[in-house]
C-alpha cells in the first residue's frame, strides 16, 4: 500500500504541474529559435502542439489512456481541444469548496482527533464538518462516478452519516458527503465538478445542519483542508 500511495503521489504532483503551469506554459508557449534545429523546443504552429520527439504529447497520451480510459493524440490536437482535455483532467482533483457559490464557509469541526459532540469522548474525525443553513445546495468538488447513495432508515435514524453520497474517479480520488437532506444523483451516474448533488441536512448523528465532507486518495484518508485540496476562491472560518 505504501508503494501504491507513493506512486499516486508522484502521479498527482506530475498532473498538478501539467494542469497549472504546464497548461499555459506548454500549450500557450511559443518559442522562436530560428535556424537552430538541434535544440529540443516547443512551438505552437497553426494551433498544433509540436515538440522534438513528441515527448510531452506522448507523455499526456499515456496518462490519459491510463487514468481516463481514453485514447487521445495530444500531438495532433488543436489548441482549444488541448485546453479542454487539460481542464477535464484538472476537474478530477477534489479541489475547492463543496459550496461553490458561497464565499465563506465555517468549519464547525476539523479533521483529526476531537471530542465527539454526542458522546463527549475522544474520537478521530475522518473529515470536516461545514456549518450551513439547512437545504443549502452542495456541489461536487470533482468529476467522477456516484458509487454510493444511502438514505437513513427508521433503524438507523440518528446514527452515523445519515443520508450520504460517495463519488469516486479513475485517478484514485474518492469524496463523501453526509448528513444530507435532499439527494439529486443516483448510483452509477457520472457527475461533473461543480454539479449540484445534494442539499444540507441534519440526518444521522448531526447535532445541527451541516455537511460532513471526506476525501480519500488511493484509499488513504486525507485532510480536506490540506493545501492540495483548498484554494483561495473562498474564505475558511475555523471555529
Amino acid at each position: 500500500m505504501k508503494r501504491l500511495n507513493s506512486f499516486y503521489k508522484i502521479i498527482i504532483i506530475m498532473l498538478m504541474i501539467i494542469v497549472s503551469g504546464f497548461t499555459f506554459g506548454l500549450v500557450g508557449l511559443t518559442t522562436s529559435t530560428a535556424g537552430d534545429t538541434n535544440k529540443s523546443m516547443l512551438t505552437f504552429d497553426n494551433y498544433e502542439l509540436t515538440q522534438k520527439g513528441n515527448l510531452y504529447g506522448d507523455f499526456m497520451n499515456g496518462l490519459y489512456s491510463m487514468f481516463m480510459n481514453k485514447k487521445v493524440d495530444f500531438n495532433k490536437l488543436p489548441k482549444d481541444s488541448i485546453q479542454k482535455y487539460l481542464n477535464e483532467f484538472s476537474n478530477m482533483f477534489p479541489k475547492g469548496s463543496p459550496f461553490s457559490t458561497i464565499d465563506t464557509i465555517s468549519i464547525s469541526s476539523k479533521f483529526g482527533w476531537r471530542k465527539n459532540p454526542n458522546t463527549h469522548k475522544p474520537q478521530y474525525h475522518t473529515g470536516v464538518d461545514i456549518s450551513m443553513p439547512i437545504h443549502t445546495k452542495i456541489n461536487s468538488t470533482m468529476s467522477g462516478e456516484v458509487v454510493v447513495v444511502k438514505y437513513t432508515t427508521k433503524a438507523t435514524y440518528g446514527q452515523g452519516y445519515g443520508n450520504y453520497i460517495v463519488i469516486k474517479n479513475s485517478i484514485g480520488f474518492q469524496t463523501l458527503y453526509s448528513h444530507l437532506s435532499g439527494i439529486y444523483v443516483r448510483e452509477g451516474q457520472r457527475v461533473e465538478k461543480g454539479q449540484l448533488i445534494a442539499t444540507v441536512g441534519i440526518t444521522g448523528n448531526a447535532t445541527g445542519p451541516n455537511l460532513h465532507y471526506e476525501i480519500y486518495q488511493a484509499g488513504e484518508l486525507k485532510n480536506p483542508l490540506d493545501s492540495l485540496f483548498t484554494n483561495y476562491n473562498y474564505i475558511i472560518a475555523n471555529k
